[in-house]
């Protein structure tokens, strides 16, 4: 059984950092417009109709995934919604961020993100957030404008 803990920190993006959370909105905003164009309602059919249409993004493939679970949540909640009668309208992601769950790491008292192919960008963890992490295993991050959450 995980024991599911989050503790959140506050930071200043670097410019790598900013420009890879535009891509990544940019990403889930795709898949959110490819899903409701097609109709596409599972994860696996939504997964292999977009994937390689995420390649246009330079990015690291770690973020794929995540931003397909990000879409199809955004896109349940809707469906959910209008089925409802309730007032909805097409998601669309505005804000920069990014998350994955794959490919980061931390060592050192920093968490390790990749921007490129071997090439990382180092956030040091304050005190806090390492004492936290120190009883669990990470299992995913996402990072806002602002704020990283582990």
């Amino acid at each position: 059984m995980y024991a599911y803990k989050a503790v959140k920190q506050d930071f200043i993006a670097s410019d790598n950092l900013i420009g890879l959370m535009h891509k990544f909105t940019g990403m889930v905003n795709l898949v959110i417009g490819i899903m409701i164009e097609k109709n596409l309602t599972s994860r696996n059919s939504v997964s292999k109709e977009t994937y390689h249409m995420l390649r246009e993004y330079d990015m690291p493939s770690y973020y794929y995934p995540e931003a397909i679970n990000k879409a199809v949540a955004l896109v349940k909640t809707y469906r959910k919604r209008l089925k409802k009668k309730q007032k909805a309208t097409i998601p669309h992601v505005y804000r920069p961020m990014l998350a994955t769950y794959y490919g980061f790491r931390i060592s050192n008292g920093n968490l390790m993100i990749p921007i490129a192919a071997r090439t990382y960008e180092s956030i040091p963890l304050n005190a806090h957030t390492l004492k936290v992490i120190s009883a669990v295993k990470v299992h995913s991050f996402a990072l806002s404008a602002y704020t990283l959450s582990l």
